[in-house]
């Protein structure tokens, strides 16, 4: 069953569901560009299941975490086929709590230029076939997984038909998580 709730994972507020969240069960939470149906996995983790932006949308997030029913649960997965067809998709951010990537999850994505990835969870097991379809051309990436994540966001697996650029993120840029 799908509920609504409109907690944020930035917000301070949070406004209780009635009804319990079970697992498997679906709720939509998070609020501008990280406004999603999630779905629940385990104790305190969620995978994002579905963007409910607008697929005009130009920006996405998918948050480290998000608050359901007043509790905070991790978001450790992102659904395959979850941004299908945002064509207008340029900029990704990827929260840090995500291991895996579902296969297709950007496909069809065909101008996402920029992925910045907080997560230092991923393999490239866990993200192929996640952006075919999509036309990446930067990725940036947590210090430490540089030389890892080099392997796994090539062109092959990023879409990328030119130029593809894997770097470090800064330390001194505010990053949001």
């Amino acid at each position: 069953s799908r509920t609504s709730d409109s907690s944020s994972s930035s917000s301070s507020s949070s406004s209780s569901s009635s009804s319990s969240f079970s697992q498997g069960d679906s709720r939509s939470a998070g609020s501008g560009a990280s406004a999603a149906d999630y779905v629940k996995t385990g104790t305190s983790t969620v995978r994002y299941n579905a963007s409910e932006i607008s697929k005009k949308a130009t920006s996405a997030k998918v948050p480290a975490t998000v608050k359901i029913g007043g509790k905070t649960y991790q978001v450790t997965t992102i659904s395959a086929g979850a941004f299908k067809g945002y064509t207008s998709l340029k900029n990704l951010s990827i929260g840090k709590n995500v291991k895996k990537i579902g296969t297709g999850a950007f496909d069809g994505c065909t101008n996402l230029k920029n992925l910045t990835i907080h997560s230092r969870n991923l393999t490239k097991k866990n993200v192929k076939g996640a952006f075919s379809g999509s036309s990446v051309k930067a990725v940036q990436v947590p210090v430490p997984k540089l030389n890892l994540y080099k392997k796994i966001f090539t062109k092959e697996n990023t879409g990328s038909k030119g130029k593809l650029t894997v770097k470090a993120k800064s330390k001194t840029s505010k990053t949001t998580k």
